[in-house]
């Protein structure tokens, strides 16, 4: 191998070793911001579910209330 060539694997190398710090921090970096984007849609997941449920019952109260007897009779379940 040339002198050249020797010469530029080791000024390589060393740029290696130096960035080193770097690139951790780097992907430390990614995957932390990984995990907060994963958290987020976690979250995102939690809410849509909670509306739902909040949803659902709206429905239920707006539909018994649909089926109820008006205020002061007396609602008849089963036989008469």
């Amino acid at each position: 191998m040339k002198k050249s060539n020797m010469k530029s694997l080791v000024h390589v190398e060393d740029l290696t070793i130096e960035a080193e710090p770097a690139i951790d921090k780097h992907i430390e970096f990614i995957k932390n911001q990984m995990l907060w984007e994963y958290s987020q849609q976690l979250a995102v997941d939690r809410l849509r579910r909670r509306q739902e449920r909040i949803a659902e019952a709206r429905a239920a109260v707006a539909e018994y209330k649909a089926r109820r007897p008006e205020e002061g009779g007396e609602e008849q379940v089963g036989c008469t």
